[in-house]
């Protein structure tokens, strides 16, 4: 999974759903679009209008306090494989970052199920199905975790090491 710049800005970004400062008397001016081409801060519609009209532009969306995103938007631009997906509103999403409400951390077995039940690889929240886990950013912090050890050991060891025991 390469993590394009885009990715990364729009993972940190916290102000979704806020009122637009350059629109703020529109009707349509909450925060919620994020245009793939400019990697800018969230966007109203009346800014999708304006600037951003031929552009990649995905749309973001609230569930249970949570910033999602249909996976029939970002599927082209990210690779969603092992990310837990959820049926809202008739539609498939996946949440950009940790569930804040989600059951953290491995229980007692007893209480959820058995050992084979899948969590996810980086932040031990619980998963319903076999994926490995709960968010894109979860995905993203760990690809770029391994990466990073992947680079520091061809490094010290070379790239020859490296290609023939880890890839």
């Amino acid at each position: 999974m390469m993590c394009v710049p885009w990715l990364v800005n729009l993972l940190a970004i916290t102000s979704f759903f806020a009122t637009c400062e350059a629109h703020p008397n529109k009707s349509r001016n909450e925060r919620n679009k994020f245009c793939l081409d400019c990697n800018e801060n969230p966007l109203c519609e009346s800014c999708i209008e304006s600037r951003h009209k031929d552009h990649l532009v995905i749309q973001i969306r609230r569930s249970s306090y949570n910033e999602v995103v249909k996976t029939t938007e970002i599927y082209k631009h990210v690779d969603l494989l092992g990310i837990q997906t959820y049926v809202i509103n008739s539609s498939s999403v996946v949440y950009l970052n940790k569930r804040a409400h989600a059951q953290s951390k491995r229980f007692d077995l007893e209480k959820i199920g058995h050992s084979r039940d899948s969590f996810c690889k980086r932040c031990d929240i619980y998963l319903m199905d076999s994926t490995y886990f709960c968010s894109l950013a979860c995905k993203v912090n760990l690809w770029s975790q391994s990466h990073f050890f992947l680079y520091n050991i061809s490094m010290i060891l070379g790239l020859d090491f490296v290609q023939k025991n880890f890839t």
